[in-house]
């Protein structure tokens, strides 16, 4: 008899084990259930049910892209050269990697084509004026876009030449 309750005490040790999950503040854990995506878990305690759900911690990292040599007009028709840095955070990374086949490529290209918009609006004089403006309406307008894809946009650098 003292033998169930030891298998009883060991089963019941191993659910609590897996129910609990500890997120540390640098992570998020991806929880699926069935092996499809269910939900995100932001750092923290949490209770999910072992029995039908996964669930894996995942380190969130700053991560950075650019690119340079792109030809841009200004208002005037004029042709500046831009270079630019995006620096992000993924908080939830099993959106954005769903959703696209390369995410560097993705924000890489979305900045390239935020930036020819706003460079756009500028004429040349103004736009080598206003490359602190430039930089903040660029952050703005990824973090509109990153804001629903788990994204979050910390660093925007833009050299024009």
């Amino acid at each position: 008899m003292t033998a169930v309750y030891i298998i009883a005490g060991i089963l019941a040790a191993v659910l609590l084990f897996r129910m609990i999950k500890i997120v540390p503040g640098d992570s998020i854990c991806i929880v699926e259930k069935k092996s499809v995506y269910h939900k995100t878990l932001q750092p923290g305690f949490h209770v999910i049910s072992p029995l039908y759900s996964q669930a894996r911690i995942v380190p969130v990292e700053e991560k950075s892209t650019n690119f340079s040599g792109e030809k841009m007009n200004t208002s005037e028709g004029n042709t500046v050269e831009a270079a630019s840095t995006v620096n992000y955070k993924l908080w939830d990374p099993y959106k954005p990697f769903f959703e696209f086949e390369n995410l560097d490529g993705e924000v890489m290209q979305r900045a390239k084509d935020e930036l020819n918009k706003i460079v756009a609006a500028y004429s040349i004089d103004a736009a080598f004026n206003s490359l602190g403006e430039i930089e903040d309406t660029l952050q703005d307008r990824m973090n509109s876009f990153g804001k629903s894809y788990g994204m979050e946009f910390s660093k925007v650098a833009v050299n024009l030449h």
